[in-house]
């Protein structure tokens, strides 16, 4: 620790010692807090299992992946998010289960979790959309990972609003009224790798890494692909 008293001289020197002492430090280098979103990055089987994790925790008895022929989605029938919940999520850092008995990983899951599976296989990055019907009402969010990346901002880079009428019929018509909150991606070389682990050829994946082994404890929980349920393990 410096001395300032010691470092006086005499009266000239003061002044100067007042303005270091109103010296701060101290501050948050947002390029690398983006570099680390990859350098902490899970691999993408566990990915699913945080997705899948956050959606037993909200209070869903159903997870399906849909592929489409450019899409997939991630859509479960839990409780949705609140404008509260959303705002939280994109928090970096924040704790956001204190105290809480919760399956996904607090503050930074989801968010790795999403950009993992967002890849493709050049190594780019590809937006995110997530579609969320909670008490507040239904919410598009939209995480532009390809620009985050690219300009090493992630301040007030997400963004959401409430569906608009248009939107909402879409929304209803392509998935129903009972629906809780739904990943959008694009068919990634990460999210296409995934899905050939977990679900269409599990063989090469470790039993203790799989979803129909993991949540096979939730005997309420359903796990589908494409309208077919996922056979579970089952521990009895």
């Amino acid at each position: 620790m410096i001395c300032y008293e010691n470092l006086k001289t005499g009266p000239a020197d003061e002044e100067q010692h007042e303005i270091w002492k109103k010296n701060k430090v101290g501050s948050f280098n947002e390029e690398e807090i983006v570099n680390n979103f990859i350098k902490m990055g899970i691999e993408s089987e566990l990915a699913l299992i945080e997705l899948i994790a956050n959606s037993v925790d909200a209070n869903a008895t159903e997870f399906e992946v849909k592929k489409e022929p450019t899409k997939t989605f991630l859509k479960d029938n839990g409780c949705g998010m609140t404008i509260e919940n959303i705002q939280n999520m994109f928090d970096v850092f924040r704790e956001n289960h204190f105290q809480e008995k919760k399956l996904g990983v607090s503050g930074i899951g989801g968010k790795l979790a999403s950009l993992n599976l967002c890849v493709d296989s050049d190594g780019t990055f590809t937006p995110v959309n997530i579609y969320t019907n909670g008490k507040d009402g239904y919410f598009k969010i939209t995480i532009p990972w390809d620009k985050i990346m690219k300009e090493k901002i992630y301040t007030n880079q997400v963004d959401f609003y409430e569906l608009k009428e248009t939107e909402l019929k879409w929304f209803k018509d392509k998935f129903g009224e009972n629906t809780g909150t739904i990943y959008e991606f694009r068919n990634t070389k990460n999210m296409n790798d995934v899905i050939k682990e977990q679900i269409e050829n599990t063989q090469k994946l470790k039993l203790e890494k799989q979803i129909c082994f993991i949540f096979g404890w939730f005997k309420h929980f359903k796990l589908k692909y494409n309208g077919k349920e996922i056979n579970k393990f089952d521990y009895d």
